[in-house]
């Protein structure tokens, strides 16, 4: 079960670390949330199966739609 909270912890990292919605290396968002490549990598996976996020060569960054989602039911959520 620890697992399971570990990825859903890392996913929603990631989500908050991209709703500026700019483009970001991997190795950055990597190195910001100060978690190895390869579980960056699958959680971008998994983002990307869900259209939460876009992908160009090794750039992320959130989908529009899902950016606009999570700030109108966090209330204004910022990144």
């Amino acid at each position: 079960m620890r697992h399971y909270r570990n990825a859903v912890l890392t996913v929603e990292k990631v989500l908050v670390f991209l709703l500026d919605g700019t483009w970001h290396e991997l190795s950055e968002i990597a190195d910001n949330l100060q978690i190895e490549r390869q579980t960056l990598d699958k959680a971008v996976k998994l983002l990307l199966e869900f259209n939460f996020v876009q992908t160009s060569k090794s750039k992320v960054r959130i989908d529009s739609d899902t950016k606009e989602f999570l700030m109108s039911v966090n209330n204004g959520l910022k990144p």
